[in-house]
């Protein structure tokens, strides 16, 4: 990761124009940006995202883009466009190949304009183990959000947790999600150190979790507070992660925290 940009407002804060490109090339996938990045100070961070099912339907996940396109991050989602119409790692790391190429391209609106050093992996349910999978592979992962997933089905895949060594938020359902338990296990299973965090809400399947607006929009106001205090070490990002509903605007009692290390990336 690297060093906090302590100037940088919240990415919460933000409310930047934005807007979706689609540049038609292997793995296929959106851009979701703010419209001008030039006029956007200092360098964008990135997000990589897999979708739910491994499909290439990203539509459902556009309240979170758009949160954090507005906030100033430069989102990557796998759609369709050809090839197979199941994503996979190597597709996830595609799009982190294709943002690096972009950044160093002469002519490029990305050259200059993109932190690599910090991307966040992110994906929902099965794009939560792909996102898990890279990260335990490529290092240029600075960070991981899963929304309802984990590393593996029926518990912890330790092949993938034994290998992550940097921050991982889960947000999750009731008991009822199947995604929950999984989740719990991959928080345990992490190595002493590393700073993690689970959001989980007092009832919700995973299918709810996964595909309802409502929880949508949650999970973007949690979501780019833990992508700020990943990223950039930002103090008031933790606080509004602490709050007693964790996200703003949401009802008292629906959503609770748990989370370790996270201290330790204040900067």
């Amino acid at each position: 990761m690297g060093a906090p940009t302590s100037s940088r407002p919240l990415s919460s804060s933000l409310k930047l124009t934005t807007k979706m490109d689609t540049p038609g090339v292997a793995p296929f996938f959106h851009v979701w940006r703010p419209t001008d990045i030039a006029a956007v100070e200092g360098k964008l961070p990135v997000m990589a995202w897999n979708n739910g099912a491994c499909s290439r339907n990203d539509q459902v996940f556009k309240p979170l883009f758009d949160k954090w396109a507005a906030g100033g991050w430069i989102v990557l989602s796998l759609t369709s466009g050809g090839g197979s119409s199941s994503t996979t790692i190597a597709d996830q790391k595609g799009l982190i190949d294709w943002i690096v190429a972009e950044a160093a391209k002469a002519g490029s609106e990305y050259n200059g304009k993109v932190d690599l050093d910090r991307i966040v992996a992110g994906g929902n349910s099965c794009g939560g183990i792909t996102s898990l999978g890279l990260a335990a592979q490529d290092e240029r992962v600075a960070g991981i959000f899963v929304l309802s997933g984990s590393s593996g089905m029926g518990g912890a895949n330790t092949m993938v947790t034994s290998k992550i060594t940097v921050p991982v938020a889960y947000i999750i359902g009731g008991e009822e999600d199947i995604a929950r338990a999984n989740a719990e296990a991959d928080y345990e299973a992490f190595a002493d150190g590393i700073p993690s965090m689970i959001v989980s809400r007092s009832t919700g399947d995973h299918l709810m979790i996964s595909n309802n607006a409502d929880v949508m929009k949650d999970a973007a106001d949690v979501s780019i507070n833990w992508m700020d205090l990943t990223m950039y070490g930002q103090q008031a990002a933790l606080d509004a992660l602490k709050q007693p509903t964790v996200c703003a605007g949401c009802m008292s009692g629906l959503w609770s925290m748990m989370g370790k290390n996270l201290e330790t990336l204040v900067k």
